[in-house]
């Protein structure tokens, strides 16, 4: 049987639940399969095998030598489940693939479904929404299946009946539905004006619906705890602006303003950074890939940091035929 996965070694596993998550809006996803990993203490037992999927775009340099880095398509992970007859797999990558290869990887992570009887797979994602930093996020879901939130206990929560969800967080579950397992997604909402940096207290909402639906125990203290840190630098941050700007008190409009700012002073996360650069060194080969690099530029709302640079691709073209 032709595969790209590497095992390392093979648990034997029953009814088996797939969990996958990658970097995306608040790193609300990787936040909490991160905090499911230490917790529940997986253990891996294979590696994806597609290091075709993420080009080298960059060098690394270690003992002042110069070395392409290696790059893998993610890691597999497993727990038996003491609680329940369902073991749980988990798929983790530090990065997404290019948006014209995403539904081929999706293919490709899917392949663990030929070694283990994987009966449902969930993702997370984020809703950028208009609230404050220190709300309690509101949870949604969204099934493959009418009928399937309520077979799997989670008729309480607020279902997505329209909308679209980005990235392989959404279209993992719609390969998987081609095959006939079950997918759900389970998204939490985040700041739109803060939706750069992580969001801890969202990665606690997903992760508590998904403890309750596996019946596992999961805390989620520490995620709060961490949100709270990031909510008063936050709210310092927020502060300085009034007093800084104002002797008067701020209307709405001025709020506007700060929202913004603080939307553009935010760090863009590393792993959407890999991706822009990525997709810079296709478009640069190939300029019909553009559109691809603009959406993601837009996605993040940092077109005008990278303005000039990704219209000098096309200033670039314009000599090369002059």
């Amino acid at each position: 049987m032709n595969t790209t996965i590497k095992f390392i070694k093979k648990p034997r596993l029953n009814n088996v639940c797939l969990i996958a998550a990658w970097p995306g809006m608040g790193d609300v996803a990787i936040k909490a399969i991160d905090s499911l990993k230490k917790q529940l203490k997986f253990e891996q037992f294979a590696i994806l095998d597609t290091p075709e999927f993420f080009p080298a775009h960059s060098v690394e340099i270690k003992a002042n030598k110069i070395s392409i880095p290696k790059s893998s398509g993610g890691n597999f992970y497993f727990y038996k489940n003491k609680l329940s007859d369902e073991d749980i797999i988990l798929f983790i990558n530090d990065r997404q693939p290019p948006p014209d290869l995403s539904y081929e990887y999706a293919e490709k992570v899917l392949e663990i479904t030929r070694f283990f009887n994987v009966k449902r797979i969930f993702t997370f994602a984020a809703i950028p929404a208009p609230i404050e930093h220190r709300d309690e996020p509101r949870v949604f879901t969204a099934a493959t299946k009418k009928g399937l939130l309520r077979k799997n206990k989670i008729a309480n929560v607020k279902t997505l009946p329209v909308g679209q969800i980005s990235g392989l967080n959404g279209l993992l579950l719609g390969v998987a539905d081609i095959k006939n397992i079950d997918g759900i997604c389970i998204l939490a909402e985040i700041p739109l004006y803060a939706m750069h940096i992580e969001n801890p207290r969202a990665s606690g909402a997903v992760l508590k619906v998904l403890s309750d639906v596996l019946n596992v125990k999961i805390r989620t203290d520490g995620l709060i705890r961490d949100a709270r840190l990031l909510e008063e630098e936050i709210d310092k941050f927020v502060d300085y602006l009034k007093v800084s700007t104002h002797t008067e008190p701020i209307d709405e409009e001025d709020i506007e303003k700060i929202r913004k700012t603080l939307a553009s002073c935010t760090k863009l996360p590393n792993s959407a950074k890999k991706n822009i650069e990525g997709l810079f060194y296709q478009v640069k080969k190939d300029i019909s890939r553009a559109n691809f690099l603009k959406n993601e530029l837009d996605k993040w709302n940092v077109y005008e940091e990278y303005e000039d640079r990704f219209l000098d691709l096309f200033r670039k073209i314009e000599k090369e035929d002059n």
